[in-house]
C-alpha cells in the first residue's frame, strides 16, 4: 500500500461535498423531512462524539441547550428553521475540524495502516470483519476516520442503550433515517429494507459491549442485505466468539471472513514486541507549544506500549498534565512553548495513580527513560 493510499484514510475524498451535515437550502421554509433528517444527523453525531447539547450551545451562543433538546425531539416552533440551519452548519464545521485533527495524528502510525487494510478488504469483498485490540490504542480515532473516508458509511459507537438487540436495531434505524417503511414490518425490517442493495459500509465501534443477541442482529443484517460490516472490539469479544464456537454455536464465528488482532504478540511485559515506536510517539505528540525531551519520548513510548492500561489515551492525559506542571515550575503562561521531560511525566503519573502496582510501573519507566539519555 502506498503512502498516498494511507493518507486517504481521513480526508482525501474530493467528491464528498458534506461530511456529516444534511444539504439544506439557504433560504425559504424547510420541509418537515428536511428538518427531521438534519436533526437526526445532528443527534447521531452528538451521541457518537459524546458531546452534549449544552456544550454546543456554549460554542454557538444561541440557541440555548433546552432549545436544542426540543429540536432534537422534533418540536419545531416559529423561527426553528434558522436554528436547524445553524446546528447543521455547526455539525459540518465540527466534523471537518475533527477530521483534520485525525489526519494529523493517526494516519501515519502502523495501527491506522493495519486497520485501513482490513477495512478495505471488508468493504471490497462485502463481508463481515473483526479488528481486536486493547483499549486506548486509537481504534475509535481510526474508525471515525474510516467513516469520513467511505461515503455513505454508517458509524455506530456502542454505548448505554445500544448494546442490546433492540438498541442496535434502533441505532441502525436512526442511521438510515427510516427511509423506507415496510408495511406491518418490525424495526429490523425497516432497517433491512433501507440497507438492502445499498452496499453501505457499517462500522461498529466498542463492539465488545454488544450482547450476543445484538451480534446476531448484525449477522442477520449482513446475510440479508449483503452490506459489509466491520467490528472493532477488545479481546473480550474474541473470547466470547471462540467460546460460542466450542459450544456448537459457531454461526456467528463463521460469518467473520476477515480477522485481525492489533495487539497480539505486542505485550512488552511478557516478552513481546513494541506496538508503538519512538518515531510514532514523536509524530503523535507533536503539539503546538510543547516540546518533548528524548527521555520524555522514551517515557511516553513505555506508557503507550503498556497495553490494556490506557496506552495512547493515557499518553494524551499525561502529556497535557505534564505540560501544565512544567509551565508552572518555569513560571510560563499557556501561550509559551515548554519542554516536557520524563521527570515532569513521572511526577504527574505518580500523583494520578497512587497504588502500589502503578508505583512499580512508574519506577520502571524512570529507568527506561534514563537509558534514553544515558
Amino acid at each position: 500500500m502506498t503512502d498516498d493510499g494511507i493518507n486517504e484514510l481521513v480526508g482525501g475524498n474530493e467528491e464528498r461535498i458534506l461530511m456529516e451535515a444534511w444539504m439544506l437550502p439557504n433560504e425559504g421554509d424547510l420541509t418537515d423531512a428536511q428538518r427531521g433528517q438534519a436533526m437526526a444527523n445532528f443527534s447521531r453525531y452528538l451521541r457518537a462524539s459524546e458531546i452534549t447539547p449544552q456544550q454546543v450551545a456554549r460554542q454557538l451562543g444561541h440557541p440555548r441547550g433546552t432549545t436544542i433538546n426540543e429540536l432534537m425531539q422534533g418540536k419545531y416552533r416559529a423561527g426553528s428553521d434558522r436554528h436547524v440551519r445553524k446546528l447543521n452548519r455547526w455539525l459540518e464545521q465540527h466534523a471537518r475540524q475533527r477530521a483534520a485533527c485525525l489526519t494529523k495524528k493517526y494516519v501515519s502510525i502502523k495501527v491506522a495502516k493495519e486497520i485501513e487494510i482490513v477495512a478495505r478488504l471488508v468493504r471490497d469483498d462485502q463481508v463481515m470483519g473483526l479488528i481486536i485490540g486493547a483499549s486506548g490504542i486509537g481504534k475509535t480515532h481510526c474508525a471515525l476516520a474510516l467513516h469520513d473516508k467511505y461515503v455513505g458509511s454508517i458509524y455506530i459507537r456502542v454505548q448505554d442503550g445500544f448494546h442490546t438487540a433492540r438498541g442496535i436495531t434502533l441505532a441502525l434505524n436512526d442511521a438510515v433515517g427510516y427511509t423506507e417503511w415496510v408495511p406491518g414490518g418490525t424495526r429490523l425490517g425497516r432497517a433491512i429494507a433501507a440497507l438492502s442493495g445499498s452496499g453501505r459500509f457499517i462500522i461498529i465501534d466498542e463492539a465488545h459491549k454488544l450482547q450476543d443477541r445484538a451480534l446476531e442482529v448484525l449477522r442477520d443484517v449482513h446475510d440479508t442485505c449483503g452490506v459489509p460490516i466491520l467490528l472493532l472490539a477488545t479481546q473480550e469479544l474474541l473470547d466470547r466468539l471462540e467460546q460460542n464456537a466450542k459450544s456448537d454455536k459457531g454461526q456467528l464465528y463463521s460469518r467473520f471472513a476477515v480477522w485481525h488482532h492489533l495487539t497480539e504478540d505486542y505485550d512488552l511485559f511478557n516478552g513481546g514486541k513494541a506496538r508503538f515506536s519512538a518515531a510514532e510517539i514523536k509524530e503523535l505528540y507533536n503539539e503546538p507549544h510543547i516540546r518533548l525531551s528524548p527521555d520524555a519520548v522514551r517515557y511516553l513510548q513505555d506508557v503507550a506500549n503498556d497495553l490494556g492500561r490506557g496506552s495512547l489515551r493515557r499518553c494524551e492525559h499525561l502529556l497535557r498534565n505534564a505540560a501544565r506542571h512544567a509551565r508552572k515550575l518555569a513560571g510560563l503562561d499557556s501561550a509559551k512553548t515548554v519542554t516536557v521531560t520524563a521527570q515532569n511525566l513521572e511526577s504527574v503519573e505518580s500523583r494520578l495513580r497512587r497504588v502500589r502496582v502503578e508505583h512499580d510501573r512508574v519506577t520502571h519507566r524512570r529507568r527506561v527513560a534514563a537509558n534514553a539519555t544515558g
